[in-house]
């Protein structure tokens, strides 16, 4: 197969899984914190089965790799809690809206781990996406559950924000499968 026919196929099949998570929050009746247990479990299983297959071994090139190994995971559930929890109070479409606010987080903080300078394009897009939160808020209040699951939302994109700079900055050298 062709490589960027097998990449589309990749890429859609990503996709999908990515887009079907939203529904765990509502079809499995537990907590955001145990659907993520269960999640992590079935992932550090299939990711250890594919590392092992690769034949890449999990040992990593550097002591302090292992800190920053546990440091991204960390960041990782607490962002999966949060997203689930988002959607669980608010409602999938709402929490996931919240939670693609990550890519503007995202060049909101990289002038910290990268030392690049914001353009003017990157303050606009952010009011835009300010705009367009505010319009789906209720009500200024943590009472109000879409309110609540808006805010968990955008907690859970600047955790994975974080977390994605962190991995570009700490531990792109390894293979995806193995981070």
């Amino acid at each position: 197969m062709e490589p960027v026919k097998k990449s589309l196929i990749s890429l859609h099949i990503a996709v999908i899984l990515l887009g079907g998570t939203g529904l765990f929050s509502h079809i499995i009746p537990l907590s955001a914190t145990d659907i993520t247990l269960g999640r992590s479990l079935f992932a550090c299983i299939a990711l250890f089965c594919v590392v092992l297959l690769g034949k890449e071994g999990l040992a990593l090139g550097r002591r302090r790799d292992y800190g920053i190994a546990i440091g991204l995971g960390v960041l990782m559930a607490v962002h999966w809690i949060t997203y689930f929890a988002s959607m669980q109070y608010a409602g999938v479409s709402v929490g996931m809206i919240a939670m693609f606010t990550f890519p503007v987080i995202t060049v909101l903080l990289e002038p910290f781990f990268e030392g690049t300078r914001l353009v003017w394009q990157d303050v606009i897009s952010t009011l835009v996406v300010v705009l367009g939160i505010v319009l789906i808020v209720p009500e200024i209040s943590l009472a109000n559950d879409v309110t609540l699951g808006v805010g968990l939302g955008i907690a859970s994109a600047v955790l994975y924000a974080i977390r994605n700079l962190s991995h570009r900055k700490y531990f792109s050298h390894y293979s995806g499968a193995k981070a």
